[in-house]
């Protein structure tokens, strides 16, 4: 890494073209190693420069420090560092904070086992036999998905996401909303009142996230979570003024991870579609746009037309 963009081909991981985004502090970059739960946490204590926990709280801190210390003494180590990353929210208000970081805790505790896991063990268990977890305090992990009314379509994704989210005790509750209503509250920055909402757009072949994510049109109505980052901006702005794609390509990847950090949607569902053409249909082209882009140039062999 410290040579600059590198690739690895090897039995178990593949890596194409990485690169930092940043510049490091040192030439030689320690090896960390995100883990959780006791036995990973004491082969990084033997192997590791240091372990990064996440979503850590400070009773499973400790416990983390103690079995790093495990496995660093059985290689006689003497030091080992345990970092971790800490999401946090700066608000106005804590009730406030807290709703900044909803999608992010859902996303991690809905999606992914080992911090599904890691949250029960936190406090955050189903304590009525209900099937949704709650917090210590009795809260339920609970959020209202709203939907077009007479949408079938959005009505049945909605189910899916419901059904889903309810095997790790989540309850999304769904509620109907009237479309032009719907869109309405989720353009307006002063009405937008929701915790989930599905809707669904069509990218143009030249993709441009600025109406989402600019900082200078949060307030637009396109810009349904309200996010700014001056980091994210300049990404932006990059990707849209490099034109050779080999010079494009390492800036793309380090604005789609910043999103994936940052979080400002979190997606509960994305469907994954298989699209066939019959072959009496000629001139079908795949398109990134969408499925019916250029049908006005599709045709039928006149020998298979009346088929």
């Amino acid at each position: 890494v410290r040579d600059g963009v590198v690739s690895h081909r090897g039995e178990v991981v593949t890596i194409e073209r990485f690169d930092l985004w940043f510049s490091p502090p040192r030439p030689a970059i320690p090896i960390y190693v995100a883990a959780l739960f006791p036995r990973l946490l004491e082969i990084a204590g033997e192997l590791a420069e240091g372990v990064l926990l996440t979503w850590p709280t400070p009773s499973t801190i400790a416990r983390a420090v103690e079995h790093v210390a495990i496995g660093a003494r059985r290689v006689g180590r003497s030091a080992v560092d345990v970092a971790s990353l800490i999401p946090c929210a700066v608000a106005e208000t804590a009730a406030a904070a807290r709703d900044v970081m909803r999608p992010a805790v859902g996303l991690y505790a809905g999606f992914f086992p080992r911090y599904n896991r890691l949250l029960a063990e936190a406090g955050f268990a189903d304590r009525d036999g209900d099937g949704i977890v709650e917090s210590a305090a009795g809260r339920p992990f609970r959020f209202i998905l709203k939907v077009p009314h007479g949408n079938r379509e959005r009505a049945d994704i909605a189910q899916v996401v419901q059904a889903d989210l309810r095997r790790v005790g989540v309850e999304a509750a769904i509620q109907e909303v009237e479309f032009n209503a719907l869109l309405a509250r989720a353009s307006d920055p002063a009405a937008r009142d929701f915790d989930a909402m599905v809707l669904g757009w069509k990218p143009e072949f030249r993709v441009d996230d600025s109406d989402l994510f600019a900082c200078a049109k949060r307030d637009n109505p396109m810009a349904f979570s309200g996010y700014c980052s001056p980091a994210t901006d300049r990404l932006i702005d990059s990707t849209l003024t490099l034109a050779d794609r080999r010079a494009a390509l390492p800036v793309w990847r380090r604005y789609q991870r910043r999103i994936a950090a940052d979080q400002p949607f979190t997606l509960l569902y994305f469907a994954n579609r298989l699209q066939g053409v019959s072959r009496r249909v000629q001139g079908a082209e795949p398109d990134a746009r969408g499925d019916w882009v250029g049908v006005e140039r599709w045709w039928i062999l006149p020998s298979a037309r009346g088929r």
